[in-house]
């Protein structure tokens, strides 16, 4: 079958679409007009039969209609400003996530809630208790 592609494409000035219905007729195949370009390329013929042909001019794209059906964002509820203890479904970046209460507390637990710098998780008050440094005691 290869052969055949080779000669057909060779002596003929088919097209790789006509290359594949010709085929198809001659072996009771089901070639595609890819997998006769792709025979081509293992065989080393050219694709192409090296004239220059010239484009045809663009066509103006077509306008298309489209519907946008945005979904609309929840309400987000407003806190007060005035620092109160935050539940854990209440806690949002930049909140102060330093747990209050004891260990032994029952759920819910309730955290800090003040403001927290960029980047951390404590407010600047906890952040020094959290990261501070035991002190030496000199005698």
């Amino acid at each position: 079958m290869m052969l055949r592609l080779a000669a057909l494409r060779t002596s003929t000035k088919l097209s790789f679409h006509g290359i594949a219905a010709a085929l198809n007729a001659e072996f009771n195949a089901d070639l595609t007009t890819n997998a006769c370009i792709g025979m081509a390329h293992r065989i080393g013929l050219p694709r192409h039969d090296g004239k220059v042909r010239k484009m045809r001019p663009a066509s103006k794209p077509k306008r298309i209609k489209v519907r946008v059906d945005a979904p609309i964002a929840p309400r987000l509820s407003v806190r007060s400003l005035e620092p109160t203890p935050l539940l854990i479904e209440q806690l949002r970046d930049g909140d102060c996530k330093w747990p209050l209460g004891h260990v032994d507390d029952r759920p819910p637990y309730q955290y800090c809630g003040q403001a927290a710098p960029v980047g951390a998780s404590y407010c600047p008050a906890h952040m020094e208790r959290a990261h501070s440094t035991p002190r030496k005691v000199w005698e």
